[in-house]
């Protein structure tokens, strides 16, 4: 039952900041938080994102890699994602619109949002509405959840 409320109070009530405190829990955040977090620091950050659009090309020397844009219903990024790296390999296999995991850091190039991708995972939709939730498994509270899913996907232009 405490799983269920702090998962409650995470995605419904509180900020990261406020429930940092509850030890061992560590909150997904939205497109639009990320970017507001204060361009003057690196910090770290976790989300749970769709793959909108994922592009192979070649660097100047020679070396692989992945031009990706990442978002949910409130915003996207594009991030680079080089051969030498387990986001990349982690990436360079999967679909455009798979639900993909993902940890970071904030970083600004040319005060464009640049963010440091530091581990990425394809996730289903049973374990994206569990991880909302902040629970570990599938279970029936994941069942029971507000569609985490439907801030995934982009709001229609009108």
């Amino acid at each position: 039952q405490s799983r269920k409320l702090q998962g409650f109070l995470l995605s419904h009530l509180y900020t990261y900041d406020s429930i940092s405190h509850l030890g061992g829990m560590s909150a997904y955040q939205t497109v639009q938080e990320i970017k507001g977090i204060d361009v003057n620091i690196a910090a770290p950050f976790r989300c749970i994102l769709i793959l909108r659009r994922k592009t192979s090309k070649t660097a100047k020397n020679g070396n692989p890699f992945l031009s990706i844009e990442l978002g949910d219903s409130g915003g996207s990024f594009n991030a680079n994602c080089f051969g030498d790296s387990d986001v990349f390999k982690a990436l360079n296999p999967v679909a455009e619109g798979s639900i993909i995991r993902l940890s970071g850091k904030t970083e600004y190039y040319q005060e464009r949002f640049s963010p440091r991708l530091q581990a990425a995972e394809v996730i289903d939709a049973a374990e994206a509405e569990a991880a909302h939730l902040g629970l570990q498994g599938r279970g029936r509270w994941g069942c029971r959840a507000v569609s985490f899913l439907t801030r995934l996907r982009p709001k229609p232009h009108t």
